[in-house]
């Protein structure tokens, strides 16, 4: 999602942000309210799904763009929790047990 620091890094709304800094001291992601809600509860899919719905309501997606943007904004979930003290070590196990998200 692109816009500026001041809007969800998932989703793009703009309010009721939370920061979430990472283990690189100048790095901090947000999330609205709605999102920071599903990163607690470690709802992957569920974040990801939420990042598709916000980029279709941007522009509609082709059958053919959908399997590439929903890559990117797995992309985008991993990074988050790999740059995220707390939840790096869960990453780690996911990865060693072959687990997708």
């Amino acid at each position: 999602m692109q816009c500026s620091s001041s809007c969800c890094d998932f989703c793009g709304n703009a309010a009721d942000l939370q920061q979430y800094p990472t283990v690189h001291g100048s790095v901090t992601w947000y999330a609205c309210a709605e999102c920071a809600r599903i990163i607690a509860t470690e709802s992957w899919e569920q974040l990801i799904e939420r990042s598709l719905a916000a980029y279709r309501d941007i522009r509609p997606i082709t059958e053919g763009e959908e399997p590439i943007l929903r890559n990117h904004v797995e992309q985008l979930v991993q990074a988050f929790r790999s740059f995220r003290p707390e939840l790096r070590r869960n990453v780690s196990e996911r990865r060693v047990l072959g687990a997708r998200l």
